[in-house]
Order: C-alpha cells, then sequence, then structure tokens
C-alpha cells in the first residue's frame, strides 16, 4: 500500500478504506 497515489487526500481515503 502506498503507490497509486496522487494526492494527499486520496492516501486519506485509501487509509479509510484499509484502516492502516
Amino acid at each position: 500500500c502506498g503507490k497509486g497515489f496522487r494526492h494527499p487526500s486520496e492516501l486519506k481515503k485509501h487509509m479509510r478504506i484499509h484502516t492502516g
């Protein structure tokens, strides 16, 4: 996890989905 993010927003969304 950590590849394919263009903006912090996307990462935050991903983190929220993965929760970690």
